[in-house]
């Protein structure tokens, strides 16, 4: 009887094995291009994620341009959860991360000039990939997003009267930009 359990046991644990060796983690590159909406407007969102993927679910950094109201460079962690384990199904994902300013240097005015730090960065959203080719995917997704900045805006002022000195006033802007956010794009 012992033996027929050991034996059972066994053939469980290299069925176990096997089904293990067929669920690799894999990488993943997710390159995508979107528009984020908000009270400011439109803007362009450009992103590639690269990671690992095992079973559903999926992480990775990521790096982007966002140019809505001000141009900034999101670096992020993605995690995502396939719904179903199958090639075509929804999706969830979660980014988290920093957002670094780049803004244009022809924004200086002369009476004042600004500096930028970066802030936090996130974007969560549900989406669809669906097949295209062996293991290439096509991914749409909406999400809510917020990229976060401050700015320090100091403006020079020179004396009219004698003596004629020159002064100036920092103040500081902070930014919290709320959106929505559409994506399409490849997965590798």
């Amino acid at each position: 009887m012992k033996r027929i359990l050991f034996s059972i046991s066994f053939c469980f644990l290299l069925q176990l094995i096997g089904e293990g060796q067929k669920l690799k983690p894999r990488f993943i590159s997710i390159n995508q291009v979107g528009v984020a909406s908000g009270a400011t407007g439109d803007g362009l969102q450009m992103q590639t994620v690269n990671g690992i993927n095992y079973k559903t679910l999926s992480a990775g950094l990521g790096v982007g341009l966002d140019y809505y109201c001000e141009r900034t460079i999101p670096i992020f962690i993605d995690v995502r959860k396939n719904i179903f384990s199958k090639e075509n199904t929804p999706f969830i994902y979660a980014d988290f991360g920093t957002n670094v300013p780049w803004v244009k240097e022809n924004k200086e005015q002369t009476w004042y000039t600004s500096d930028y730090d970066k802030g936090k960065y996130y974007d969560v959203g549900l989406g669809y990939k669906l097949l295209l080719y062996k293991k290439i995917s096509v991914n749409m997704s909406v999400g809510y997003s917020q990229k976060q900045l401050q700015e320090t805006r100091t403006t020079h002022f020179i004396n009219d009267f004698p003596p004629y000195t020159r002064s100036s006033n920092p103040e500081t802007y902070d930014y919290a930009l709320r959106r929505f956010s559409f994506k399409v794009g490849l997965i590798f």
